[in-house]
């Protein structure tokens, strides 16, 4: 896995994704992170991808690390390095799920083992700005 990968990875959010990351995060740093939706792609120290999984946590900030904590051990003891993809947090939970079957479809993880069918990621659109996007 690489930077380019991972941009890769966050332009298939459509506009859903927050803010890309510049580089891997190790796995002690990402209790740290403020991500309660999100997408995230393990690694192992060689930085070769392991798993992709998603959270939908929206009420807990931390959600994307409670979510990867919830994996059996044995797997988790596996994957040192961490890709996340953070989503704005009202992004709905069949959104994010298509988020993650195209990741999982351009990454193609040895871990992961559910058949994701190809979905339609609608683009993001501001709510807030209703004006703006009938404009267009």
């Amino acid at each position: 896995m690489n930077q380019q990968l991972y941009l890769q990875s966050f332009r298939l959010t459509r506009g859903w994704g927050r803010e890309a990351l510049s580089e891997a995060i190790p796995g002690w740093k990402v209790a740290e992170m403020h991500a309660p939706t999100g997408i995230y792609i393990t690694c192992g120290f060689d930085q070769l991808v392991r798993y992709v999984g998603s959270a939908h946590r929206p009420s807990v900030t931390h959600g994307v690390y409670r979510r990867i904590t919830e994996h059996p051990v044995h797997w988790q003891l596996q994957w040192e390095w961490f890709w996340i993809i953070p989503l704005r947090t009202e992004t709905p939970l069949d959104v994010v799920r298509a988020i993650e079957g195209q990741v999982i479809d351009l990454l193609n993880p040895p871990m992961n083992r559910k058949l994701h069918p190809l979905k339609f990621v609608p683009v993001y659109q501001d709510r807030k700005h209703p004006a703006d996007s009938q404009a267009a």
